[in-house]
């Protein structure tokens, strides 16, 4: 039996090859199916400008001067005002460590932003002045959401 070197450079190589080993299988046993060569061929896109500066700014200006939830990269979880951001780093002022926290309704910190904390079972630490931090994740908070986490009472940390 002679073995076949070949060169795989994207998943659609892979499937060809796969497609071939199939063909010649199916060939040795009597089978006959369609070509599919082809049908798995990579779409061809156009190349994508980079991200101007504009477009940057935009994306650094998004949610600030609102109040957010951030879930930050290794510190917990926070709520605040967002002052200022840039690429993952931002600045809360009026910041709230949120230690633990019940979703209202819902279990994700989404829940909370939509509805708010259970305020019973929730553990949120004092207000500080600012705050700088990672954020993986922002989520812009309003109404009766905010305010159940802003008038939380302040958890004792003793």
């Amino acid at each position: 039996m002679e073995a076949n070197k070949f060169e795989v450079k994207s998943l659609s190589d892979l499937i060809k090859v796969f497609a071939g080993i199939a063909a010649d299988f199916e060939a040795a046993m009597g089978v006959k199916r369609a070509d599919i060569s082809t049908e798995f061929d990579e779409p061809q896109h156009e190349p994508q400008p980079p991200v101007t500066v504009a477009e940057q700014k935009g994306i650094n200006d998004f949610a600030i001067g609102k109040e957010v939830i951030i879930r930050t990269y290794s510190a917990g979880v926070w709520f605040g005002v967002l002052k200022q951001k840039a690429g993952n780093e931002v600045i809360l002022t009026k910041a709230r460590r949120m230690y633990s926290w019940w979703a209202k309704e819902s279990i994700s910190l989404s829940g909370v932003a939509r509805h708010g904390i259970r305020q019973d079972g929730s553990q949120i630490c004092g207000e500080l002045d600012s705050v700088w931090l990672e954020a993986i994740e922002i989520i812009p908070v309003t109404g009766g959401a905010a305010e159940s986490i802003r008038t939380a009472l302040e958890v004792d940390q003793s």
